[in-house]
Protein backbone atom coordinates (compact mmCIF):
# COMPACT_ATOMS: atom_id res chain seq x y z
CA UNK A 1 0.00 0.00 0.00
CA UNK A 2 1.26 3.55 -0.51
CA UNK A 3 1.04 5.98 2.67
CA UNK A 4 -0.51 9.39 2.27
CA UNK A 5 0.72 12.48 4.45
CA UNK A 6 -1.76 15.36 4.69
CA UNK A 7 0.58 18.13 6.58
CA UNK A 8 -2.61 20.30 6.20
CA UNK A 9 -5.42 18.15 7.62
CA UNK A 10 -2.88 16.08 10.02
CA UNK A 11 -4.67 13.24 8.48
CA UNK A 12 -2.35 9.82 7.19
CA UNK A 13 -4.17 7.26 5.02
CA UNK A 14 -3.37 4.21 3.16
CA UNK A 15 -4.10 3.75 -0.41
CA UNK A 16 -4.95 -0.29 -0.80
CA UNK A 17 -3.92 -1.97 -4.35
CA UNK A 18 -7.62 -1.54 -4.97
CA UNK A 19 -7.39 1.97 -5.34
CA UNK A 20 -10.04 2.67 -1.79
CA UNK A 21 -8.53 5.26 0.68
CA UNK A 22 -7.96 3.78 4.40
CA UNK A 23 -8.03 7.01 7.14
CA UNK A 24 -5.02 5.76 9.68
CA UNK A 25 -5.26 8.55 11.85
CA UNK A 26 -3.93 12.01 12.55
CA UNK A 27 -0.26 13.33 12.22
CA UNK A 28 0.63 14.14 16.23
CA UNK A 29 0.38 18.08 16.01
CA UNK A 30 3.73 19.27 17.31
CA UNK A 31 2.77 23.08 17.74
CA UNK A 32 -0.61 24.31 17.62
CA UNK A 33 0.22 26.70 15.07
CA UNK A 34 2.82 25.60 13.22
CA UNK A 35 4.93 27.64 10.75
CA UNK A 36 3.65 25.93 7.21
CA UNK A 37 6.59 28.11 5.68
CA UNK A 38 9.81 27.26 8.37
CA UNK A 39 12.26 24.83 7.41
CA UNK A 40 11.60 23.63 10.68
CA UNK A 41 8.18 22.18 10.00
CA UNK A 42 9.01 20.70 7.25
CA UNK A 43 11.63 18.73 8.41
CA UNK A 44 9.50 17.65 11.72
CA UNK A 45 6.71 16.31 8.71
CA UNK A 46 9.38 14.70 6.70
CA UNK A 47 10.95 12.71 10.21
CA UNK A 48 7.69 11.60 11.45
CA UNK A 49 7.04 9.80 8.35
CA UNK A 50 9.83 8.02 7.86
CA UNK A 51 9.96 7.49 11.30
CA UNK A 52 6.49 5.92 11.53
CA UNK A 53 5.88 4.69 8.31
CA UNK A 54 9.18 2.92 7.22
CA UNK A 55 10.04 1.84 3.66
CA UNK A 56 12.13 1.20 0.71
CA UNK A 57 11.43 4.15 -1.48
CA UNK A 58 9.66 7.41 -0.23
CA UNK A 59 8.36 10.26 -2.39
CA UNK A 60 7.72 13.62 -0.98
CA UNK A 61 4.75 16.45 -2.64
CA UNK A 62 4.85 19.84 -1.88
CA UNK A 63 1.54 21.14 -2.64
CA UNK A 64 1.00 25.25 -2.83
CA UNK A 65 2.07 28.22 -4.21
CA UNK A 66 5.13 28.87 -6.05
CA UNK A 67 7.36 31.64 -7.09
CA UNK A 68 10.16 29.51 -8.64
CA UNK A 69 13.83 30.78 -7.31
CA UNK A 70 12.91 33.95 -6.27
CA UNK A 71 10.11 33.44 -3.96
CA UNK A 72 10.17 29.56 -3.15
CA UNK A 73 7.75 27.47 -2.41
CA UNK A 74 4.53 27.64 -0.70
CA UNK A 75 3.53 30.37 2.32
CA UNK A 76 1.89 30.40 5.50
CA UNK A 77 -1.57 31.76 4.85
CA UNK A 78 -1.64 33.08 8.37
CA UNK A 79 0.89 35.39 7.50
CA UNK A 80 -0.03 36.60 4.45
CA UNK A 81 1.26 37.77 1.40
CA UNK A 82 4.75 35.47 0.62
CA UNK A 83 6.39 36.75 3.61
CA UNK A 84 6.28 33.18 4.97
CA UNK A 85 7.90 31.60 2.03
CA UNK A 86 10.11 28.66 1.90
CA UNK A 87 13.58 29.68 -0.12
CA UNK A 88 15.10 27.31 -1.81
CA UNK A 89 17.98 27.99 1.14
CA UNK A 90 14.78 27.01 3.87
CA UNK A 91 13.71 23.96 1.77
CA UNK A 92 17.49 22.95 1.39
CA UNK A 93 17.65 22.73 4.91
CA UNK A 94 14.64 21.30 5.92
CA UNK A 95 15.62 18.28 3.67
CA UNK A 96 18.95 18.27 5.03
CA UNK A 97 17.73 18.21 8.67
CA UNK A 98 15.68 15.63 7.45
CA UNK A 99 18.48 13.72 6.45
CA UNK A 100 16.54 11.52 4.05
CA UNK A 101 17.43 10.88 0.31
CA UNK A 102 13.98 10.61 -1.71
CA UNK A 103 13.56 8.75 -4.92
CA UNK A 104 11.37 11.98 -5.79
CA UNK A 105 10.24 15.25 -4.95
CA UNK A 106 7.51 16.87 -6.55
CA UNK A 107 6.06 20.33 -6.46
CA UNK A 108 2.23 20.45 -7.04
CA UNK A 109 2.75 24.40 -7.24
CA UNK A 110 4.06 27.07 -10.10
CA UNK A 111 7.32 27.89 -11.30
CA UNK A 112 9.21 25.64 -9.75
CA UNK A 113 10.91 23.65 -12.23
CA UNK A 114 13.86 25.99 -12.53
CA UNK A 115 17.80 25.24 -12.36
CA UNK A 116 18.63 26.40 -9.23
CA UNK A 117 15.88 24.04 -7.42
CA UNK A 118 17.24 21.12 -9.55
CA UNK A 119 20.97 21.42 -8.52
CA UNK A 120 19.39 22.17 -4.63
CA UNK A 121 17.09 19.00 -4.59
CA UNK A 122 19.84 16.92 -6.21
CA UNK A 123 21.69 16.47 -3.20
CA UNK A 124 17.99 15.44 -1.81
CA UNK A 125 16.04 13.25 -3.96
CA UNK A 126 17.05 11.32 -7.56
CA UNK A 127 14.08 13.20 -9.39
CA UNK A 128 12.82 16.43 -9.07
CA UNK A 129 8.82 16.35 -10.81
CA UNK A 130 8.05 20.17 -11.46
CA UNK A 131 6.26 22.51 -13.99
CA UNK A 132 8.31 25.86 -14.75
CA UNK A 133 5.16 27.26 -16.20
CA UNK A 134 2.05 28.62 -13.66
CA UNK A 135 -0.05 25.42 -12.96
CA UNK A 136 -3.71 25.00 -12.84
CA UNK A 137 -5.84 25.45 -9.25
CA UNK A 138 -7.14 22.44 -9.95
CA UNK A 139 -2.93 21.05 -9.43
CA UNK A 140 -2.94 17.69 -9.91
CA UNK A 141 -4.70 14.37 -10.99
CA UNK A 142 -3.63 12.34 -8.21
CA UNK A 143 -6.06 9.47 -8.38
CA UNK A 144 -4.52 7.24 -11.65
CA UNK A 145 -0.64 7.19 -10.45
CA UNK A 146 -1.35 6.53 -7.03
CA UNK A 147 -3.93 3.86 -8.14
CA UNK A 148 -1.32 2.46 -10.53
CA UNK A 149 1.69 2.87 -7.64
CA UNK A 150 -0.71 1.41 -5.45
CA UNK A 151 -0.86 -1.73 -7.72
CA UNK A 152 3.24 -2.11 -8.36
CA UNK A 153 4.89 -0.71 -5.50
CA UNK A 154 7.41 -1.43 -7.27
CA UNK A 155 7.16 0.68 -10.09
CA UNK A 156 10.71 2.33 -11.34
CA UNK A 157 10.45 6.15 -10.07
CA UNK A 158 11.11 7.44 -13.72
CA UNK A 159 7.46 5.99 -14.56
CA UNK A 160 5.75 7.41 -11.46
CA UNK A 161 6.99 11.15 -12.59
CA UNK A 162 5.84 9.90 -16.07
CA UNK A 163 2.33 9.19 -15.14
CA UNK A 164 2.28 12.50 -12.94
CA UNK A 165 3.48 14.52 -15.78
CA UNK A 166 1.13 12.89 -18.56
CA UNK A 167 -1.91 13.03 -16.31
CA UNK A 168 -0.96 16.70 -15.56
CA UNK A 169 -0.75 17.30 -19.41
CA UNK A 170 -4.27 15.66 -19.97
CA UNK A 171 -5.88 17.92 -17.15
CA UNK A 172 -4.50 20.74 -18.03
CA UNK A 173 -5.18 20.44 -21.85
CA UNK A 174 -8.70 18.60 -21.53
CA UNK A 175 -10.54 19.99 -18.34
CA UNK A 176 -8.53 23.41 -17.49
CA UNK A 177 -8.43 24.33 -21.28
CA UNK A 178 -5.37 26.44 -20.32
CA UNK A 179 -2.95 26.59 -23.12
CA UNK A 180 0.56 26.62 -21.21
CA UNK A 181 1.63 22.59 -20.08
CA UNK A 182 5.33 22.01 -18.90
CA UNK A 183 6.19 19.54 -16.41
CA UNK A 184 9.78 18.34 -16.28
CA UNK A 185 10.57 14.98 -14.77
Amino acid sequence: SVTIENVATKEVSELSADGVFIFTGMIPQTEKNADMGAAETLAEFVKFGYEHYPAEHYGLILWDHGGGSVSGYGYDEKKGSYAGAMNLTGISKALKDADLKFDFIGFDACLMATLENGLMLSKHADYMIASEETEPGVGWYYTDWLTNLSKNTSMPTIEIGKQIADRNHATVLYSVKAVQDKMSV
